[in-house]
């Protein structure tokens, strides 16, 4: 009787067992990337590219919160929203299963629907709870499964089915503010690697990945040509550098105030990620994007295993393709003045006369032996292998002395 009563025992234990590996089975490990950006054209279009493949990266999440707030309501009735904790909550969520583009956007995007919206949108909207989705953000209420609103939060369309994504994330500036913490600091930093080692002691397989610029030279001209397109007063004119009268190329009086910054804005943003993750985390230009956004995507998926999979093909990306894509002496009324002032700066002076807008550039980054991280002004740059679309950020460093 008791060798009948053991027996059942393990067999039911063996069947529990069995159901369990089962479940196991039916659910993967869920894959996730935080995305930490500079470059917010390309990175826009690389995130809609790769969730119209079924993907889900909610889009500059962490940005103008405020913008989205419900009719007669301010800062003051989401004080709670904007905290440090609440903040890192909403990464920490986006990183563990499909969220909106931010706490409000369902309620934005609800309240803004039109009657060519997609049906599912509609149905969620009209079951949507308005006092859920509050900090810590943990209640199913804040997910976004189907996509609706993640990309923008007024789209009328919803990105894919309600199933569970190969791929999910968040994607925003790296200096997001939170709270009081100097966004350009190591604390800021560490914040967001302890979200991303909480992440992954839950079982989810965490990326992160960093998209900067490398050609230093057509970002400054194009903020330039943008800060014009969109009216931006304070940029119009300044003593460094003014626009032709037709606006059509600019004069620059002051290349190195120019030019320099943004090498060293290109500095800080690899040197933040390695801290928030470390110099084996992964590195993507925005001449990448623009190279090829299929390989860039494919590169993205292929740092997780097994390989996700993706099927469509991408679109033309106007605003990113035909953004200045000339040399920079079409864009530069007095180009042989400037690179005469610029000659004690070789990197510049190359990326002057550089007639490729989409090459990637291996910057003279320096990591000495006490891990401090900086950029070597007086030495050259040169064009990376067009094949590579991802890459570690130390090897991006120790790529310099092999190629350069």
């Amino acid at each position: 009787m008791i060798a009948t009563v053991l027996l059942l025992c393990f067999l039911e234990g063996e069947a529990v067992l069995s159901n369990k590996q089962g479940s196991l089975e039916q659910k993967p490990q869920r894959r996730s990337v935080l995305i930490l950006k500079q470059a917010r054209t390309g990175s826009t279009w690389f995130c809609e590219e790769a969730n119209n493949r079924g993907l889900h990266i909610s889009q500059e999440s962490m940005l103008n919160w405020d913008h989205f707030f419900p009719g007669n309501k301010t800062m003051d009735d989401f004080e709670e929203y904007f905290t440090k904790e609440s903040r890192l909550a909403w990464v920490e969520q986006s990183l563990t299963r499909p969220m909106p583009k931010n706490p409000f956007a369902q309620q934005d995007g609800c309240s803004r629907i039109r009657k060519a919206a997609a049906e599912t949108k509609k149905g969620l909207c009209a079951t949507l709870d308005e006092n859920a989705c509050a900090p810590p953000f943990k209640k199913e209420a804040c997910s976004d499964f189907h996509g609706c609103f993640h990309q923008w939060s007024a789209q009328n369309f919803c990105m894919h089915d309600s199933k569970e994504p190969s791929l999910l994330g968040t994607s925003f500036s790296y200096s997001s503010e939170f709270g009081d913490v100097n966004s350009q600091s190591v604390e800021h930093a560490k914040l967001l690697k302890d979200v991303v080692d909480k992440v992954r002691k839950s079982g989810v397989d965490v990326q992160v990945l960093t998209q900067s610029r490398s050609n230093v030279v057509h970002w400054a001209l194009s903020k330039k040509f943008h800060s014009y397109k969109n009216r931006d007063p304070a940029d119009k004119v300044k003593s460094e550098w003014e626009y032709t009268k037709d606006h059509s190329k600019l004069i620059i009086h002051d290349p190195e105030k120019f030019f320099i910054p943004k090498l060293v804005s290109a500095s800080e943003i690899v040197e933040h990620s390695r801290h928030v993750d470390g110099g084996d985390s992964a590195l993507m230009f925005y001449e990448d994007i623009g190279r090829n956004i299929n390989s860039t995507i494919d590169a993205l998926l292929k740092l997780f295993e097994p390989k996700t999979t993706h099927q469509t093909e991408a679109t033309f990306c106007n605003n990113c393709q035909n953004q200045h894509p000339q040399p920079p002496a079409d864009y530069i009324e007095n180009i042989d003045e400037v690179l005469n002032k610029m000659k004690k700066y070789p990197c510049i002076v190359r990326q002057l006369r550089h007639e490729n807008k989409y090459d990637t550039f291996i910057l003279p980054y320096v990591l000495d032996k006490h891990g401090k991280f900086r950029m070597d002004l007086s030495k050259d740059c040169c064009v990376a292998e067009s094949s590579t679309y991802i890459r570690s950020i130390d090897d991006y460093i120790k790529s310099y002395s092999t190629t350069c």
